[in-house]
């Protein structure tokens, strides 16, 4: 064996070393993307949690809020133009939230999460008037990517609710 074969035996076993090295660093690299990935997936869980239970906990905790929502069932006519305007950033943070929830793929897309919030904004009269007038609306201002299937899952099971709580449904074309 001459020198240039050996040589050649020798940058040929290093190149294999090196390719065995950098396969084992996007190994790690792989591992430590899953862990950020998990961590993520379990704080972007845990904020719409804490963001469900502020929603719940808010009129019991805010007794100005409190008065403003034990009046929904009169509807907004019964309210004051200030406190229409907070009732109204009330619901419109709920749907905008299981909006964003269901946009990230949240909860595995499961109807009776987004159930739960459809019935606690219609029961009340409120409640219903802004899913007729703002809510249903809400959910066409997503991105063009899957919006048809958003609309439906959304105002398909909004009008589901809207039916149960009502005895009316909306007519196609709204």
């Amino acid at each position: 064996m001459n020198i240039v074969e050996l040589a050649q035996i020798i940058t040929g076993t290093a190149t294999l070393l090196v390719a065995i090295a950098l396969l084992w660093q996007l190994r790690l690299q792989k591992k430590t993307l899953d862990v950020h990935h998990r961590d993520a997936e379990r704080d972007l869980s845990l904020r719409s949690w804490q963001m469900m239970i502020d929603e719940f906990y808010l009129p019991i905790e805010n007794d100005g809020f409190r008065k403003i929502y034990e009046k929904r069932h009169k509807g907004f006519d019964s309210l004051s133009p200030e406190e229409s305007h907070t009732l109204k950033n009330f619901y419109f943070i709920l749907l905008g939230r299981i909006n964003t929830d269901y946009r990230l793929g949240r909860v595995g897309k499961e109807e009776y999460y987004y159930r739960l919030h459809f019935e606690k904004l219609m029961d009340s009269k409120a409640g219903v008037e802004f899913y007729e007038s703002i809510g249903r609306d809400m959910f066409n201002y997503t991105p063009l990517e899957g919006r048809t299937e958003h609309l439906a899952f959304f105002q398909g099971l909004g009008d589901k609710v809207y039916q149960e709580v009502t005895g009316n449904s909306f007519a196609k074309g709204d």
